[in-house]
């Protein structure tokens, strides 16, 4: 679709002959669609084509490597394959390289997708089990469901990563080795998400408040919609929804439970 032209109004002051003034008069001063950008954004649009510019001549002269450069270059660039026989074959060109890989990926695409489609399979049916088994109970039992289709969300996610990466041949257990490297870097980088969690088990077992519960925090008033392993939603009588980080609730007037 064209862009449209953008369309300035301006009122111009009309004198007439006898020295009289008349109504403002409005004229259309029309502005292609360069001139309505400002300066930066001027200079960003042709950085970006200048960038895009280089990347296309670098790319070709990669595909074309062979005509510019020795033979010992070119193949450190093209890369190299082995064949049934065992023996190193060279890339004649980039075109033949992409080819292979895209003959690679798509095989491994395809065991993807259907892996990310047996795990939302698998989710949703786990969904459903902890739904029937504890949404016509206590308010407790649901707010134990709530967090377990969140923790059920989680671990398929995880599961998806692991099996992708092993697809495109990451080395997991070269990342499983490293777990005490990571779970340093997680304890350093991510410590509100381990607050996030470790608050929202604390407050489904120390059962501060649950699924269904009218409740008053950082005061917006509203009903507990779901309580999750990183967030707490609660929505108005308006229909507007909150979502609050677990570590963040800190006080809770909850105006569903009175003392007996």
């Amino acid at each position: 679709m064209e862009e449209k032209e953008k369309v300035d109004v301006v009122d111009q002051n009309l004198d007439g002959n006898d020295g009289s003034y008349t109504m403002p008069k409005q004229v259309k001063i029309r502005r292609g669609w360069w001139n309505s950008k400002t300066k930066a954004s001027k200079v960003a649009f042709i950085a970006s084509l200048v960038v895009l510019a280089i990347s296309f001549v670098l790319f070709f002269f990669w595909v074309y490597c062979r005509n510019f450069l020795d033979v010992d270059t070119a193949n450190k660039l093209l890369g190299y394959y082995i064949d049934d026989n065992g023996q190193i074959i060279y890339y004649r060109d980039g075109w033949e390289r992409l080819g292979r890989f895209a003959i690679r990926a798509s095989a491994n695409l395809v065991v993807a997708l259907f892996v990310v489609a047996f795990t939302i399979i698998i989710a949703f049916l786990l969904n459903v089990i902890i739904y029937l088994f504890t949404n016509n109970r206590s308010r407790k039992s649901q707010t134990v469901g709530s967090l377990m289709r969140s923790l059920v969300k989680y671990i398929c996610v995880l599961v998806d990563i692991a099996i992708i990466l092993v697809l495109f041949g990451v080395d997991v257990t070269g990342v499983v080795a490293s777990v005490g490297v990571l779970t340093l870097i997680i304890g350093l980088g991510c410590q509100t998400l381990i607050q996030d969690i470790v608050s929202g088990l604390f407050i489904v077992f120390d059962d501060y408040f649950a699924v269904g519960d009218i409740v008053i925090i950082d005061g917006f008033r509203g009903t507990v919609t779901e309580v999750g392993l990183k967030t707490t939603k609660i929505q108005d009588p308006g229909g507007n929804i909150k979502s609050i980080s677990n570590s963040q609730i800190t006080t809770v007037a909850n105006l569903s439970r009175h003392d007996t």
